[in-house]
Formats: C-alpha cells, structure tokens, sequence
C-alpha cells in the first residue's frame, strides 16, 4: 500500500512547500508594495502636473492681460 516515510521524505515534503509559500507570499508583498509606489509615484506627478498647469494658465493669462493692456493702451494714445 503506502511505504513509509523516511526522516528525509518527510522533511522535504514538509519544508519545501512552506519554503514555496513563503516565497510566494513575499512576492505578492513585494507586488504589493510595487502597486502602492507606482500609485503614489502617480499621484505626485498629477499633482506636479496640476500645478505645473495652473502656473502656465496664470502666466498666459498675465502676458495675455499685459499685452492687451497695452494694446487698448496705445490705441487710447493714438486717438
């Protein structure tokens, strides 16, 4: 029927299994913790593009303001 197991049968197929679990569940940490830095990695860079946007909108509508300014300015000085 069945033979018995040795020492050394036993050991390995007690460790071995647990020893791949184990790994496994350290790659599922690292995974893990992978997702989380690409999504903080993400979320700081939304961010610096937001910023990034409404300082070059500032700035347009600052030129865009100055340059009309100026405009209807002259306009005033040639009539």
């Amino acid at each position: 029927m069945f033979e018995p197991l040795t020492a050394r049968a036993m050991y390995s197929e007690i460790s071995f299994p647990l020893t791949h679990r184990h790994a496994s569940q350290n790659n599922d940490l690292k995974t893990k913790q992978n997702q989380q830095k690409k999504h903080l990695c993400q979320c700081v860079f939304t961010e610096w593009q937001q910023t990034v946007n409404k300082t070059l909108l500032f700035l347009n509508v600052l030129v865009f303001d100055t340059f009309f300014q100026t405009s209807i300015a002259q306009q005033i000085i040639k009539v």
